[in-house]
């Protein structure tokens, strides 16, 4: 008679069943965002470091920031502000490389122009 008010019946979490989910998933984010519940019960059953080393890690691409790049847009002399606004990455790459008081110097020590 309320049968149509009974909601489904959730299947339990069991090791087993999350290593299905995780198999399912590209990357460890994507089963932490999209499959909370299972990724919280990971932790219950102590298979959540087994999961992440399942997933293999991110690959970062090179700098962008190269010593010819930053040579190219040093010649342009810009000041410290002007590159921490327009090149996103610049002063960090700079202060990371064994050339950092040689472009340094480069800099431009002029003061802004307002407009």
């Amino acid at each position: 008679m309320l049968d149509h008010l009974r909601q489904k019946r959730k299947t339990k979490l069991n090791p087993e069943l999350i290593w299905k989910i995780v198999k399912k998933c590209k990357t460890y984010t994507e089963f932490k965002n999209k499959y909370s519940n299972a990724y919280d019960k990971s932790k219950k059953f102590g298979i959540r470091e087994d999961i992440k080393k399942y997933f293999p890690k991110l690959q970062y691409k090179p700098n962008y920031w190269t010593d010819e790049r930053i040579q190219k847009m040093l010649k342009n002399n810009p000041t410290y502000g002007e590159i921490r606004k327009r090149y996103s990455g610049a002063l960090n790459a700079i202060y990371k490389s064994p050339k950092r008081q040689l472009y340094l110097s480069m800099i431009s020590k002029k003061p802004q122009q307002k407009y």
